[in-house]
């Protein structure tokens, strides 16, 4: 009886992953989406003005500034982040700069969001500059 109570518990557990308020898939998309377009807009920046443009995203803070502009943005609190970048980012602590060059190039960096095992990356490419949204 124990047994069956616990496998019946598992299933709700699984029906159910998503509790009230929490980030859907759909919606953990949208926000690698919005993190991708900040850091193409800064990428697209640094190769207009010729300069170097750092995009910073502050683990603690939940957030992914523009070094272009004064756009940013948060994440939800309930996703899961990690940052992963080469030894050509800026790293201080849990602050990533992504450095973008005046050609276009940048440092390898990948964020990864999501909760309960599944996420999306957003990943730039050190040798091109090119930003992607994947699943993680």
């Amino acid at each position: 009886m124990v047994v069956v109570m616990a496998i019946v518990g598992l299933l709700a557990v699984l029906a159910l992953p998503r509790g009230p308020g929490a980030t859907s898939r759909s919606e953990a998309e949208q926000v690698a989406l919005h993190m991708a377009s900040l850091l193409k807009a800064d990428r697209y920046a640094a190769m207009r003005s010729h300069a170097t443009v750092t995009t910073v995203f502050d683990l603690d803070a939940r957030e992914i500034r523009s070094g272009a502009t004064s756009r940013r943005y948060v994440a939800p609190g309930d996703l899961d982040l990690l940052a992963n970048a080469s030894s050509h980012c800026r790293v201080s602590g849990r602050r990533v700069g992504i450095v973008f060059l005046a050609d276009g190039r940048s440092c390898d960096a990948r964020i990864v969001l999501g909760r309960l095992g599944a996420g999306f990356a957003v990943r730039v490419n050190g040798i091109t500059g090119g930003v992607s949204v994947e699943q993680a």
